[in-house]
Order: structure tokens, then sequence, then C-alpha cells
């Protein structure tokens, strides 16, 4: 007897502006589909937005929240790879593109280092040029990142090298200063720890990505939910659901007039 194959939960990534109550949620699933999600994280609110039919690979806010810079590959079903890649600039949730830069193999990265300055990574800045087809704002200005774009998420520290690296990002709460520490591993989601102040372990996070937003809040993503998590004066966490963006399907949506254009 036929048995349908069992649906995967969506997998979630998540960044958040530097100044501003704004995070973009990547939401990646079924395969190959992956949906951008604008959160006002100072009142819990989302905006769904726009499908794209590929892979994204990486994302940066503007401080302000307002623009996305974000690397994307299509998959080639001859190739067997992700053979058409490239950065963009959008303003969320959609992924309509206002600049656009060829790359090779998903390898282009871009930050914003303020409102109106995007640092080029390495392959980006060697190799590309903005296309024909788009122009900067005026005002935007588009350097080379000194030293290529850091190895470690935007906030963490590099606290140990190698092939998985160890992050570290402080978070301060009223029982006091800890540290979120995540465990790079290859081909798998890091491996998130809890420490508090004498470098003792309180937990093992059981979490895809685990982040701490604009808010002062621990964030968790797991099995396509966000989750925001409460920690207890004995180093216990108490977990509440914010979202659960399983139930989603496909649906073409035309940007808005204001996503078209700086």
């Amino acid at each position: 007897m036929f048995k349908p194959k069992p649906t995967l939960p969506a997998r979630l990534k998540v960044f958040f502006a530097r100044e501003a109550p704004v995070g973009v949620i990547f939401r990646e699933g079924p395969r190959k589909r992956t949906r951008l999600i604008l959160w006002h994280t100072d009142t819990d609110t989302f905006e769904p937005g726009h499908w794209f039919l590929g892979k994204l690979q990486f994302g940066d806010l503007s401080p302000d929240g307002k623009l996305l810079v974000y690397a994307a590959s299509k998959w080639h079903k001859n190739h067997g790879v992700y053979a058409d890649s490239w950065v963009a600039i959008s303003k969320p949730p959609y992924v309509t593109a206002l600049a656009f830069w060829w790359t090779a193999w998903g390898r282009g990265q871009a930050i914003f280092q303020d409102n109106q300055t995007l640092a080029l990574g390495r392959w980006l800045a060697i190799g590309s040029e903005l296309h024909p087809d788009y122009a900067l704002a005026p005002w935007l200005k588009v350097t080379k990142y000194p030293d290529g774009i850091p190895v470690s998420p935007r906030g963490w520290q590099v606290v140990g090298e190698g092939e998985e690296p160890l992050y570290e990002k402080p978070l301060s709460t009223p029982q006091g200063r800890f540290f979120l520490r995540g465990q790079a591993r290859q081909s798998r989601s890091p491996l998130y720890t809890l420490y508090d102040s004498f470098e003792q372990a309180t937990q093992n996070l059981e979490a895809e990505q685990a982040e701490v937003d604009p808010q002062g809040r621990l964030i968790l993503t797991r099995d396509g939910k966000l989750f925001v998590a409460a920690l207890h004066d004995e180093g216990s966490l108490t977990t509440t659901e914010l979202a659960d963006f399983n139930d989603m399907a496909f649906e073409a949506l035309p940007p808005p007039e204001w996503a078209t254009r700086w």
C-alpha cells in the first residue's frame, strides 16, 4: 500500500536589525522554496512576503531594518547543483532586487556597515560588478570589507577556531549575565549552549538557531516554530511559542510599488 512521505517541518533563519525592532525570517520549505517574513519584535507581529524558488543562503539587514542584502542561488536540474548565484538588495519582506551582482557558486556575501554603506565580501569585490540593468541609490556607498566578511554571525565573537568554530554572544538577564555559545557543525545546525558568568554550562538548547532579539530576549527556532525563552533563577528555561510558520502554502505575490524603488 502506498504511503505518502511525511511532511517535513519548515526551517527558520532569523536576522535582526541593529538599531530597530525589526527582524527578517527566512522560512525554508518545502524543498527549494523560501519565504521572507518581516518580524516587528516590539509587537511580535509578522508580515509574510515573497516566496523565492531557490535557496537564500545569507542575509543582513541595514541598521534601520529598511533594506535587506541577501545571497541567493537557483537550482539547476541538469547540473545537480545551485548553479546560478547572486547577491541583491531588496526591501523586506520582498526579494525584488534594487541592486544585483552575479557571483559564483553561492560564494557572494555582503553586509551593511551602516544605513548608507554596503561592504562587499572578497568574492564579490574581486570578480563582480553591479548588473547594468540596476543602479544604486545616490546615497548608498559600496565598499570592500577590509578583511573579508566575518566568519561569525552578526554580533557574535569567535572564541574557538577550526573546522567547526565556536561563537559567543552575551545575554543580559534579571538573573545576571550569561553567554550564548554556538558550535558550528558541518552539514548540521549549530549546537547551542547557555553558560553563566562562571563558565558553567547551564542549558543545552534544543534549537536550530538561538539568537538575542532587539528586545534583549533569547529567541529559539525549531521545526518551523519561533520561541522566546525565559531564564529562571535556578538556570532553567521556559519557552513560549510566538509563531508556527509550518502551515503556509506557496502563493505568487506581486511586490507593492514601494518595494520596487529606492
